[in-house]
């Protein structure tokens, strides 16, 4: 069995298979693939699993908030981030690329006045607008179109999901 393990590890190692394996973390990582700075926002499997595909490539600097801060401190210490408070969840989304919101809420997380209050201060910052991929069921983003705020739906990760099974 462990020649087996040490056969397996090797040969996803050196060729390609796997490398395009489907699932929510990995199809939000393909998303947001150019984004350096990234926050999670939520602590479950999901927030794992998309920190887990951010974190290899090894050049992104995560960031993790949950309404349990003990949560969002696991996670960071297990993928090298850092953790923030939620109630400092604003000021982390001035400064990040991009956020994955994989939260279990029952509602939305974020609405069109914060998104809008950030992008405000974004702009005057000089910073690029803010991506946001909302990997939440039912959706955990709920806004119009705001300007300096890109939001990407769970359609448009599942878009990636399927694409990566091809």
């Amino acid at each position: 069995t462990a020649a087996a393990l040490r056969l397996g590890r090797a040969t996803r190692s050196q060729t390609a298979i796997a490398s395009r394996s489907a699932g929510i973390g990995s199809a939000v990582a393909a998303t947001i693939v150019d984004a350096k700075e990234v926050a999670v926002l939520g602590a479950g499997e999901a927030a794992r699993s998309v920190a887990r595909h951010l974190a290899k490539r090894g050049y992104v600097d995560l960031t993790f908030c949950n309404r349990t801060p003990a949560r969002a401190d696991r996670l960071s210490l297990e993928f090298g981030g850092t953790s923030r408070p939620w109630e400092e969840l604003a000021g982390v989304l001035q400064v990040v690329d991009a956020v994955a919101v994989v939260t279990s809420a029952t509602a939305a997380v974020l609405d069109g006045a914060v998104l809008g209050r950030i992008a405000r201060r974004r702009r005057m910052a000089g910073r690029a607008p803010l991506v946001v991929v909302d990997a939440g069921f039912p959706p955990q983003v709920t806004a119009d179109p705001v300007t300096g705020v890109g939001v990407i739906p769970l359609d448009g990760i599942r878009q990636r999901e399927v694409e990566g099974l091809g």
